[in-house]
């Protein structure tokens, strides 16, 4: 952000997008609940909300968000003092793509998240407000028997990390694609719009 802003780039917090003007097949203006704001060029980078986003501009964005279990054990004594509580990890995140784990630092705690259960879609047009959500709008209530199974292998994995127990859990939402690739795409239907995706 610090060097998009050194170039001129603005970052407006608490403005919801509502509408995407268009004119003669191109994007005018971008309409928020704060004002509207002219633009020749726009790029959606709204993670599972650029189906909305999409449509907004006539353009499909095949997104289909999907919920996934996200646990944080107690404080972790071998991470006492380890760590900036600013970036929060010094360690490269973990994946055991055998059994769709994942691991992360959070300071002194380990998080953990997991795939490895069944499909929980989310209708994005549904998720709370960032104002009115408990967390944040993409934290949906957690589901231990979802979680189950992936809590007994990360504590075969890690038992010091099992010790610790879970103190914090959430369910996540994430934007998937059908093919699950990588794609990038300026469609035919809107001139100057776009959407980025990237796999995780």
């Amino acid at each position: 952000m610090e060097r998009a802003t050194s170039h001129g780039a603005r970052f407006l917090d608490r403005h919801t997008v509502t509408a995407i003007e268009r004119e003669g097949g191109r994007v005018t203006a971008v309409v928020t609940d704060r004002g509207t704001f002219p633009a020749d060029i726009v790029v959606s980078a709204a993670g599972f909300w650029g189906p909305l986003i999409g449509a907004m501009a006539g353009v499909p964005v095949p997104l289909q968000p999907l919920a996934h279990q996200y646990a944080k054990t107690g404080p972790l004594p071998e991470l006492a003092g380890v760590n900036d509580p600013r970036t929060e990890a010094s360690k490269p995140i973990l994946r055991f793509q055998d059994r769709d784990l994942y691991y992360r630092e959070h300071t002194d705690r380990i998080g953990i998240g997991s795939y490895a259960h069944r499909p929980i879609p989310v209708d994005p047009a549904r998720l709370p407000a960032y104002d009115d959500a408990p967390v944040m709008p993409s934290s949906l209530p957690f589901t231990p028997e979802d979680f189950a199974p992936a809590g007994r292998t990360a504590s075969s994995c890690s038992p010091r990390s099992a010790r610790a127990g879970s103190r914090r859990a959430s369910t996540a939402s994430s934007p998937s694609r059908p093919t699950a690739c990588r794609s990038s795409a300026s469609p035919a239907r809107c001139a100057a719009s776009g959407w980025p995706r990237r796999c995780g």
